[in-house]
C-alpha cells in the first residue's frame, strides 16, 4: 500500500494524471525553500559568533548585505528577462 494520497480524480488520463500524483509526493514531501533560507541564515550566524562576532554586528552585518544582495539579484534578473 502507497503512504502518499492519490490527487482527486479529475477525470484526466495518462501524462496528466502522473504529473498529478508526482506533484502531490512533492507537496507532501519535500520541505518549502523557506526552510533551506532560515537554516542558512542560522548556520551563519552561528558561524559568525563562533568565530568572535557580537550578535549586535551579525544583525547589522546582515541587514546591510540583505539590501546588496537584493540589488545583485535584480541585476541578474534583468540580465535573465531582457534580451
Amino acid at each position: 500500500m502507497s503512504s502518499t494520497t492519490a490527487p482527486p480524480d479529475t477525470g484526466e488520463r495518462g501524462l496528466a494524471r502522473v504529473a498529478q500524483t508526482f506533484a502531490a509526493f512533492t507537496e507532501k514531501w519535500f520541505p518549502d525553500a523557506w526552510i533551506f533560507a532560515a537554516l542558512g541564515v542560522v548556520i551563519i550566524s552561528v558561524a559568525a559568533l563562533a568565530n568572535g562576532s557580537t550578535p549586535a554586528a551579525v544583525a547589522e552585518t546582515f541587514g546591510t548585505g540583505f539590501w546588496d544582495l537584493t540589488a545583485f539579484t535584480l541585476r541578474n534578473v534583468q540580465l535573465l528577462v531582457l534580451p
